[in-house]
């Protein structure tokens, strides 16, 4: 027996070789199915849509359509092939087939699954599944990639069509080291920022089709998904962001966001106004933006779950809106009121930060408690605070931080001043256990992550700064850090307690 070890999508696949005697197995021939798709009588509902997204594929390229069937109803003629979908908690012929030592799932890491063939009495059998709802999609997307089809992130891309669909024998055993596999996206650039909520979940639905199970979605504070509070006053939005775009989008050097004034394209955004969102369209008030933005995230955090991707929601604690950053103590080498993109960077010994923060973390679980988590990030620029509390706080500091700024010397396109790096790290991490001990008063079992733009190499003293959130139990105090090696790279760096 041969053995062949691949890898896709973070899947570590381990092929044992076809059972001798094994032949390919038709699922149709001739435009007529020979095969059959078989469920446990009790399997939750999932299962049957793992089914009939198997058979949608199968039909779309063979023009056929197998049945499905409960295992009670189960058996072809003996030529015929089973298909068996999901593990032995859910199949009972897969639970005899493992009884009978065909099959093993013992020991399969979270996620991994088995495309398994085998001959059950006198049944040609292909086990498809996992041990949990998750697992056994990916199986059965593993199959369908197998059967010809090339998923890409924004379509599907399908073999030619034949009556005659072959499976070629299949021993399969496939895991992956890696607990999360997704993307990060920013929804404030234009590109990302005027994706209708379609489209969006046809992304997500292709992230499943792909094994990733994970998202983080950021925003900076000029955008309407959560809106707070202090001293009564709301974040205001307008300057940065405007009607024009449902208040998604910056302003800063975009021209109009309005259709009727581009100069190619304009036929592709079927109809709209606006350079945003079909739900932003008939956006023209702040309030309205909150209402619709809370709604339309709502939907994708929702939509999300059934696609088994976990959603964490990013912001960054040491900016504000512009007209409540007035209230506390402002970095002085960064634009005020507030840059036009990012928000207006703050000072970390300036209790009304903390303050605000609290707020703002509060709006957040508040208004999104379906999120898995919630990330906190270390801002892309560099702030100076030369007040006098921020100076002793920092004086008081800088001793924890030794040895930072041999790890920063690689990275230094934002900024030179080697004081102004490292004070503003400390100064950031500061803010980000500040919001931490707010989150333990009135949300201790909300997940946090700590991120960063551009500021891998502070994560070594996140790490050292947060050690007991790294082994605290999952939902207690669990802390993920992640960050972009380099502000202008595509590379990723991620470390969670998994």
């Amino acid at each position: 027996m041969r053995s062949f070890i691949t890898a896709l999508a973070g899947f570590l696949s381990l092929a044992a070789g076809a059972r001798p005697g094994a032949a390919a197995a038709y699922l149709v021939q001739n435009g007529k199915p020979q095969a059959e798709i078989v469920l446990g009588e009790n399997a939750p509902p999932f299962y049957r849509l793992l089914a009939e997204e198997l058979n949608r594929y199968i039909s779309a390229i063979s023009g056929a359509s197998l049945e499905i069937r409960s295992a009670q109803q189960s058996g072809l003629a003996k030529a015929g092939l089973s298909i068996l979908i999901g593990g032995p908690e859910v199949n009972p012929l897969v639970r005899e087939a493992v009884s009978k030592k065909l099959v093993d799932f013992a020991g399969l890491k979270p996620d991994g699954f088995l495309l398994w063939q085998t001959k059950l009495g006198q049944q040609n059998s292909l086990i498809v599944g996992g041990n949990d709802e998750a697992s056994t999609m990916y199986a059965v997307y593993d199959l369908v990639e197998r059967l010809g089809v090339t998923f890409l992130l924004v379509k599907d891309i399908l073999p030619e069509p034949t009556p005659n669909l072959a499976l070629q024998p299949l021993q399969v055993r496939s895991e992956t080291p890696f607990s999360r596999r997704g993307l990060y996206i920013s929804s404030m650039y234009p590109n990302r920022g005027m994706m209708d909520l379609a489209e969006v979940k046809s992304m997500l639905d292709q992230m499943a089709k792909l094994k990733m199970n994970y998202l983080q979605f950021f925003w900076f504070e000029h955008e309407p998904w959560i809106n707070f509070t202090y001293k009564g006053e709301g974040k205001l939005l307008g300057d940065a962001t405007g009607p024009e775009t449902g208040y998604m989008a910056w302003r800063y050097h975009y021209g109009s966001y309005l259709v009727k004034d581009l100069v190619a394209g304009r036929e592709l955004f079927r109809g709209k106004g606006k350079i945003a969102p079909a739900e932003f369209q008939d956006v023209d008030t702040p309030e309205r933006a909150y209402q619709v933005a809370r709604e339309f995230l709502r939907e994708v955090i929702r939509h999300a779950k059934t696609r088994k991707i976990m959603v964490w929601l990013c912001m960054d604690p040491a900016t504000l809106p512009g007209n409540l950053a007035r209230y506390a103590r402002r970095a002085s080498n960064l634009q005020v009121p507030f840059q036009p993109i990012l928000g207006t960077y703050m000072c970390p010994a300036d209790p009304v930060l903390h303050e605000i923060n609290e707020n703002r973390l509060r709006s957040l679980v508040e208004t999104y408690p379906e999120a898995e988590g919630y990330f906190l990030y270390i801002p892309e620029e560099y702030s100076h605070c030369p007040y006098e509390q921020d100076q002793a706080f920092f004086v008081g500091q800088r001793g924890k931080f030794e040895g930072l700024l041999k790890y920063w010397a690689p990275y230094t396109r934002y900024e030179r001043n080697l004081l102004i790096v490292q004070d503003s790290i400390i100064g950031s991490l500061h803010i980000i256990q500040k919001v931490l001990e707010a989150r333990d008063r009135f949300a201790p079992k909300a997940k946090i992550g700590i991120g960063g733009l551009g500021h891998g190499f502070a994560l070594p003293f996140a790490d050292r700064m947060f050690p007991t959130w790294n082994r605290a139990p999952s939902g207690l105090r669990a802390v993920c850090l992640w960050s972009t090696l380099a502000a202008w790279a595509s590379g990723r760096g991620l470390w969670c307690p998994e």
